[in-house]
C-alpha cells in the first residue's frame, strides 16, 4: 500500500538551492567525523546542510514519523496474517496478562 509523502519536495525552498551545495566539501567533512554514522544519517546531513523553515522542519518530522509508523503497521499486519489472528483473538490478547513475572 504505497502512499504519497505529505512532504512536498518541489515546493520547498531548499530544493531550489540544492545545486549550490558543495558536495565534495560535505563528503570531506563527513570523512573527518570520528563518530561513525549510518548511511541514512550521512545522507540526511548532506541533504540538510542548511536551515529549513519551521514549517518545513515540522513537515520533515511528520514525514519521518509517518515512515516509521507505516513500517511498524506493515510489520504488525505481517505477523497478524502469519498467525491467522482474528479481531476476537486480538481482543482476547488485550485482556490477558502476557508479561512473565520476574522470579
Amino acid at each position: 500500500m504505497a502512499q504519497s509523502s505529505p512532504f512536498n519536495f518541489k515546493a520547498c525552498s531548499w530544493t531550489q538551492n540544492i545545486k549550490s551545495v558543495n558536495w565534495k566539501k560535505s563528503e570531506k567533512i563527513m570523512d573527518e567525523i570520528k563518530q561513525p554514522l549510518s548511511n541514512v544519517q550521512l545522507e540526511i546531513l548532506k541533504a540538510f546542510s542548511h536551515n529549513l523553515t519551521d514549517e518545513e522542519l515540522k513537515e520533515f518530522k511528520e514525514t519521518i514519523a509517518k515512515y516509521f509508523a507505516d513500517r511498524a503497521i506493515q510489520s504488525a499486519n505481517k505477523v497478524w496474517d502469519e498467525k491467522g489472528w482474528t479481531d476476537e483473538d486480538v481482543n482476547s490478547m488485550l485482556h490477558t496478562k502476557m508479561r512473565k513475572s520476574k522470579k
